[in-house]
């Protein structure tokens, strides 16, 4: 049969509005900040059997998650599920959320007898018990640590309080006023998307509703497939490492191209971790399906539609899909580090793909989340605050820098991110916040540029002590840049002692004491950039020297920029400059793995049109090219950077752990791309399209 389309987009609208107005419920009913100020929900609704029809609120992440735990509660209680039922469910080891601190409340939509849907809102809560306030203690070894965890349980039962979990929940948390007055916000969310859906459904008739959801997903899934086929089928590889302590765990990722299907592989992450750097499978493809929107689907309703023709497999066992007792309560800190992997990998895929409008759109950069959790004791009872601040600098695209002070985009058009107000912070903790401004460090350099992101610093107040946990996902290693745009900064935290000292507070730092006139000063991290810096409008580094953005001295190093006596670029100088450093790199490079000269490849038949293998990068025939010098670079099937000149300099923010490697234009000493590894790791990424893999086997090249 065919789809009636109106039909479907004016039942899709209804179904958004419901998603809306229960997010508002929700956030007059709870009473926290976490969720009433930095909307740390999500509303979903669903489908009988646990297919997402809509979405509400910011937190997109919280959307494919909530389907795991819908199939959870309907494999454990089938049947016996009835109208008025309210589940709660909280452990990610059995069918809970991104991470116990998240709890995830569930209802059943029922019109005519008949179940037609989920009313499924998740929220981070500001405790679930554990060894630390907050929940989160990076210390933990095992799940039992963690703090309360949940199956899927009642909480109503035919709308008929579950007086007995009430009471679990409440002597097993701290704050348990303000934690149980959550639970009954979200409670009350899903009691507007009951209300709301059953009357539609009863309004359509429970079978016409039900066919009109899945026309619904249909078209989504059918519009989300024919924009995957316009990428290049193939094979794409990235790497990034995951901090903790003084180790980089390596986290591989491989995205197959194959027709109208993605398939993300991390095959080869290390096996699970007696530390909370575990996470779960279905929480990886949770965050790699927000990537996955934003680059392919920002203008599509987040559906099963959109989450169908994805999929991502993590080996059980392995630190990204754990089995208990492994701790998990960071699960989604780390788990969005190897979703940044998937992007990275979905990107080169788009960049070697002729013709696809999203080749404009790339911006340098992924996950750059900077949080902790401190506890206090306030006459004689604790109190947690959660201080994440999740405004970083946004990675640039080609055309623009970066946004200031964002948020992961959500999608095309939105940034999914709202900061606490500094006086709303200190009227709840005890806690003077001494400044938030910008934070001025000098990163993600590029023909356009990073933003920037907040540096804030805060202390105790009225307590004679606060303690710590860091839930950050980096302090040595720098998210990416761009088709030669340099790295951003990792977040960062110092501790300013009442001596005078100073000291560095590495991420997933466990108790970390902040005395009564001590304080923590907190840096947002900035992602890359796009292009050589050496690229950069001489009006656009002016632009941000008069911004105080940069310093003269800035200008000159990064960007080859030399100013004159009133602080304006000299254009003759700068040129005079900007080609000293080109050549300066090409000295201090290594030589290309395997050069290349034009008489190499003149056996090759490269009289074809150029395709893109990346930004500045083209495949004619068989040979790879500089796009804009048109130095040969490889012969297929060799990776192309095989022919660039190589320069390696440490990042100075690593303390010696992390090196900086670009890969030039062997003509130009040009940045065609930048990439940031542990010492002694190999290149960490592969762009292999089918067509270049195909065009020909490897030359001999002396």
């Amino acid at each position: 049969m065919s789809i009636d389309p109106i039909a479907t987009e004016i039942l899709r609208n209804r179904l958004a509005a419901i998603a809306q107005d229960a997010g508002n419920a929700v956030e007059r009913t709870a009473i926290s900040p976490i969720i009433t100020e930095a909307k740390d929900y999500a509303v979903g609704i669903f489908d009988a059997d646990g297919n997402q029809v809509a979405g509400g609120g910011l937190h997109d992440a919280h959307w494919p998650v909530q389907r795991h735990a819908v199939l959870a509660m309907l494999q454990r209680y089938g049947d016996e599920i009835a109208a008025g039922d309210v589940f709660i469910v909280n452990d990610p080891h059995h069918g809970g959320g991104l991470h116990p601190g998240d709890v995830i409340v569930g209802q059943p939509v029922f019109a005519a007898d008949r179940r037609v849907g989920w009313a499924v809102i998740a929220a981070h809560m500001m405790d679930m018990g554990g060894l630390a306030p907050g929940t989160f203690f990076p210390n933990a070894t095992d799940c039992y640590q963690e703090g309360l965890r949940l199956p899927p349980v009642r909480l109503l039962r035919a709308g008929k309080e579950v007086s007995e979990v009430w009471d679990i929940v409440r002597i097993n948390v701290r704050l348990a006023p303000i934690i149980e007055m959550d639970l009954r916000g979200l409670v009350a969310g899903t009691n507007v998307v009951q209300q709301q859906v059953a009357a539609i459904a009863a309004t359509l008739g429970v079978d016409e509703f039900a066919a009109g959801l899945r026309d619904l997903n249909e078209l989504v899934e059918r519009e989300m497939r024919r924009r995957i086929q316009a990428i290049a089928d193939g094979n794409y590889c990235a790497t990034t490492w995951i901090e903790f302590g003084d180790q980089f765990l390596r986290i591989p990722c491989r995205l197959t191209v194959h027709g109208d299907r993605l398939d993300f592989d991390f095959a080869g992450a290390p096996p699970q971790q007696a530390t909370f750097v575990n996470t779960r499978e279905h929480v990886v493809a949770a965050m790699v399906m927000t990537w996955v929107h934003c680059e392919l689907a920002g203008d599509l309703p987040f559906t099963q539609g959109v989450m169908a023709p994805v999929s991502v497999h993590c080996p059980e066992g392995s630190m990204l899909n754990a089995v208990p007792p492994a701790p998990v309560n960071s699960a989604n800190f780390f788990a969005g580090m190897s979703a940044a992997t998937a992007k990275e990998c979905l990107q080169r895929a788009i960049q070697a793909s002729p013709g696809h409008p999203g080749r404009a759109h790339l911006f340098g950069g992924g996950v750059v989340v900077s949080g902790s959790s401190w506890g206090f004791v306030i006459d004689g009872r604790p109190h947690t605050w959660i201080a994440g601040e999740f405004y970083w600098g946004n990675g640039a695209a080609s055309g623009r820098d970066g946004c200031d002070l964002s948020f992961m985009p959500r999608s095309a058009q939105e940034f999914s991110a709202v900061s606490t107000d500094v006086e709303i912070h200190e009227l709840w903790n005890p806690i003077l916040i001494h400044e938030r401004t910008w934070n001025t460090a000098v990163a993600g350099g590029g023909r356009w540029r990073a933003g920037t992101g907040v540096r804030m610093s805060y202390g105790p107040h009225g307590v004679d002590r606060m303690v710590g946990q860091m839930t950050g996902m980096m302090s040595r290693l720098p998210p990416l840049g761009e088709a030669g745009g340099l790295p951003g900064m990792p977040p960062r935290h110092f501790l300013h002692r009442r001596d005078g000292s100073v000291r560095r507070v590495w991420a997933s730092e466990a108790d970390v004491a902040v005395e009564a006139g001590e304080y923590i000063v907190m840096e947002t991290g900035k992602a890359g950039g796009f292009g050589d810096p050496l690229e950069r409008e001489l009006g656009a580094v002016l632009d941000d020297l008069r911004r105080g953005r940069i310093a003269v001295a800035d200008a000159a190093a990064v960007y080859g920029v030399v100013c004159n006596a009133d602080g304006t670029p000299d254009p003759r100088a700068s040129a005079t400059r900007r080609a000293d450093l080109l050549r300066e790199r090409l000295s201090r490079a290594r030589p290309p793995l395997c050069p290349l000269h034009p008489e190499d490849v003149a056996s090759f038949d490269h009289g074809h049109a150029d395709l893109p293998l990346y930004a500045g990068v083209v495949q004619r025939g068989a040979v790879a090219f500089a796009e804009a010098s048109g130095a040969p670079l490889a012969v297929a099937p060799r990776h192309w950077t095989d022919g660039c000149p190589v320069l390696e300099e440490p990042f100075a923010p690593s303390e010696g752990r992390v090196t900086v490697r670009s890969y030039l234009d062997p003509a130009t000493g040009r940045a065609l791309y930048v990439e940031a590894v542990p010492n002694g790791e190999p290149r960490s990424f592969a762009t292999l399209p089918d067509r270049w893999t195909a065009a020909g086997p490897s030359p001999t090249v002396e």
